[in-house]
């Protein structure tokens, strides 16, 4: 069995937002203490490391809730998505594979009436391992 993770790229801008927030707060926090300034402004600096935290969460948590995970075999294929199946098949009820101009986007055409599966890329464009996914399709259709 082989399997390809769909990712987008680490969510860079997010993390140093949320870098600088608690950073910022923390220090805000420090020198309230020593220079004894009102305790509002150490709650505002409080606040502001754990908006901070809360942004940095949320950022990685997103991102491992957008990963498309795609494993493969010799009878077909199961896409998943955060932790739930969404789609699956045998290679025997795919006719081909087709993909957007694009390139972020994978069809399985299926020979039966049912709805196609359509494979996104979550970082809405194409990338090695989303190239390595279609080789590997090719060449299972191809096998059967």
């Amino acid at each position: 069995m082989h399997t390809y993770r769909l990712t987008t790229g680490a969510p860079l801008r997010a993390m140093a937002i949320a870098a600088v927030a608690t950073l910022s707060g923390a220090i805000i926090i420090v020198l309230a203490g020593i220079f004894d300034w009102p305790t509002a402004v150490g709650v505002v600096g409080g606040g502001l490391a754990a908006l901070g935290i809360v942004v940095g969460a949320l950022a990685w948590i997103f991102r491992i809730l957008l990963t498309v995970v795609v494993e493969i075999d010799d009878d077909g294929f199961r896409m998943l998505r955060g932790s739930r199946e969404q789609q699956g098949g045998r290679w025997t009820d795919i006719s081909r594979l087709g993909s957007s101009d694009q390139g972020g986007l994978l069809r399985l055409v299926r020979r039966t009436g049912e709805p196609d599966t359509v494979i996104i890329s979550p970082a809405g464009r194409r990338s090695r391992e989303l190239d390595r996914l279609a080789a590997d399709i090719v060449t299972r259709l191809q096998q059967h």
